[in-house]
C-alpha cells in the first residue's frame, strides 16, 4: 500500500532546529505511529487537520459545508461503538471523534455553550 510507504518516510524528513522539532513535526509523529499501529489506518484523519489548522472557523462561513462533515462523523462514531471490543485503539479514536463532534457542532451554532455535552462521554 502506497500509503503506508508513504507514512514510513515521514521519521527521515523531520528537521531539528537547535536541538528540537517543531511542535506540527511531533504530532505527525504520533500520528505516524498510531498509524502503523491501526495496521495502517487513521479515524477522522483529514477533519483532525481541519481541525488542528482552525479550519472549522473557516469551513463554518458557508453552512453547506458542515452538513457531509456531521454525517461524516457521525458515520465513525457509529462505527466504532460498533467495533468497541475488537479495537486497540477505541478511546482514542472515539475521543477524537467527539472532540471533531463537538467543534463541528459550536462551529455549527456560533457558540460553545451548546457544544459541551459532546465532549463528555
Amino acid at each position: 500500500m502506497f500509503s503506508c510507504f508513504v507514512f514510513s518516510q515521514v521519521p527521515e524528513l523531520i528537521q531539528r532546529f537547535a536541538g528540537k522539532s517543531l511542535p506540527i513535526e511531533k504530532f505527525a509523529l504520533k500520528k505516524v505511529k498510531l498509524y502503523k499501529a491501526q495496521n495502517c489506518q487513521l479515524n477522522l484523519a483529514a477533519l483532525e487537520m481541519i481541525y488542528v489548522w482552525n479550519g472549522f472557523s473557516i469551513i463554518g462561513k458557508n453552512m453547506e459545508l458542515l452538513d457531509p462533515i456531521s454525517q461524516l462523523i457521525e458515520d465513525s462514531i457509529n462505527k466504532l461503538i460498533s467495533k468497541k471490543d475488537q479495537l486497540k485503539y477505541y478511546f482514542d479514536n472515539y475521543s477524537l471523534a467527539l472532540l471533531l463532534k463537538g467543534n463541528e457542532r459550536a462551529t455549527l451554532s456560533g457558540r460553545h455553550v451548546l457544544s459541551g455535552n459532546h465532549f463528555s462521554c
